[in-house]
């Protein structure tokens, strides 16, 4: 039986904010500045880590340097651009302020590290429609685990069947279906499973421009 919809988890990167490509060659730059071999696929492997995971990975290759460290060297390489310049994908506001008008609690759940994505969200404005900011680092756990998703719908306080998380990318969303969200998908060029996310989502959208009409039919259908 459908409930009212009370709730909704928004990734961050490549569903709301348009921030994928300032991570681009991050890794390898910074192994390769530690005089460790990059191997192919590097992206992918990151990709479900959370901070912490990654960092303990690149000790794992060999980086001698301590996990402190190489997080904060890995996010002074995009520090400015998510305090000065990463936009908004067009549509996310809009989209933000029609579910918190509806009475809709409001997070966002992220694997980038907090002070970054709170810097974002304050100077695109979004911060203040949010209940909360949760990163993978203060949830201890990364996003591929359904319960980062459970820890989320817990601090907003609203259960599984009244939530809805919005993600870009398909390891999250195969995640937060396993620990039973309504999922809605958000089209970001760089998910190149971006077909798998339109299919196992229970909802899609290739635009968060849509998402209006679109969440006014899924309104109806879900509450």
């Amino acid at each position: 039986m459908n409930r009212a919809l009370k709730g909704a988890i928004f990734d961050m990167d490549g569903t709301l904010l348009d921030s994928m490509t300032a991570w681009d060659g991050v890794g390898e730059a910074f192994l390769q500045s530690q005089g460790v071999a990059v191997s192919d696929g590097l992206m992918g492997i990151l990709a479900p880590l959370s901070f912490s995971q990654t960092a303990r990975y690149f000790q794992s290759l060999g980086v001698s340097l301590d996990e402190k460290t190489i997080l904060a060297r890995l996010n002074g390489c995009v520090e400015r651009k998510y305090r000065e310049s990463l936009p908004l994908k067009p549509g996310a506001k809009a989209l933000v302020e029609w579910l918190s008008g509806k009475g809709v609690r409001l997070c966002v759940a992220t694997a980038t590290h907090p002070s970054l994505a709170k810097a974002a969200l304050a100077r695109t404005g979004l911060l203040p429609f949010l209940s909360f900011v949760l990163s993978c680092q203060e949830a201890g756990c990364p996003k591929d685990q359904p319960v980062f998703y459970e820890r989320a719908a817990a601090m907003l306080g609203t259960k599984k069947e009244e939530t809805v998380v919005f993600e870009d990318a398909l390891y999250c969303v195969k995640s937060a279906k396993a620990a039973g969200f309504r999922v809605v998908g958000v089209f970001d060029p760089s998910e190149p499973q971006a077909d798998e996310v339109k299919n196992q989502a229970d909802g899609y959208l290739s635009s968060l421009e849509q998402a209006p009409q679109a969440m006014k039919a899924w309104w109806e259908e879900w509450t």
